[in-house]
């Protein structure tokens, strides 16, 4: 089953088809590449402040259950 999103935006017409967050140009590709190095929560919120803990999680959580496409 699929999580409605309630804090990413995917749309083919925006960003290039990238997944981002709602009021915002930061893709979720740009969080997860964050977290990847080891940045932490409040460090991705400290490099952009418009962000909130409940927008990574969604990001993060998002990024472990895209749909792999053949």
């Amino acid at each position: 089953m699929l999580k409605n999103w309630t804090r990413i935006i995917c749309d083919p017409k925006m960003m290039d088809g990238k997944p981002f967050i709602r009021g915002s140009s930061i893709t979720v590709g740009t969080i997860v590449d964050l977290a990847s190095t080891g940045t932490t929560t409040a460090d991705i919120i400290k490099i952009h402040p418009d962000l909130e803990t409940e927008d990574v999680k969604e990001a993060l959580w998002s990024a472990g259950r895209q749909e792999v496409k053949p």
